[in-house]
């Protein structure tokens, strides 16, 4: 799998090339567009810590696309944990969503991701306490709230020690 990005006046283009096919429906779920057989997505140039998204998906693209095809294990219980601490100690109100709130629920699923949702007021808040581990840009969802998960905190990354 080659990851590469390109700009314009306005993005950073996120790119994936020379992948297996197996990885398609994969990209196809995340929403990832198709162009000339590379996938790819946009985001501002301005996005806060865009260079680290930028560095964290060019390390751990493959392996975060492995957990969401499940061709390989989420650990997303350690995951979740680093995410709660962090929440707790800087007392930011958040909610559990997805596959992982039903988990811890007792309902058997395997998570590939971790879902949370929380106030758009704590969105830079939340930017500031992850910027070792985000992967995409944390993107506004029309006004409503900030959503974390599909764009943002991968197992891979997240239970990584530093």
């Amino acid at each position: 799998m080659r990851i590469s990005f390109e700009e314009n006046e306005k993005d950073v283009i996120f790119l994936i090339g020379d992948f297996d096919g197996k990885y398609v429906p994969v990209f196809k779920s995340c929403f990832w567009q198709e162009e000339n057989g590379s996938y790819f997505k946009s985001f501002p140039k301005d996005s806060k810590y865009i260079d680290n998204a930028k560095e964290n998906f060019r390390l751990h693209a493959k392996e975060m696309f492995d957990q969401l095809g499940y061709f390989s294990e989420c650990k997303w219980e350690e995951a979740l944990y680093d995410f709660a601490l962090r929440m707790k100690e800087n007392m930011i109100d958040w909610w559990l969503t997805g596959s992982c709130a039903a988990c811890i629920r007792g309902i058997i699923l395997k998570p590939h991701d971790v879902d949370a949702m929380f106030s758009s007021k704590d969105v830079d808040r939340i930017a500031d306490l992850f910027p070792d581990k985000i992967i995409h840009p944390i993107l506004d969802t029309n006004g409503r709230h900030k959503r974390l998960g599909y764009q943002g905190f991968w197992c891979s990354v997240l239970a990584r020690k530093n």
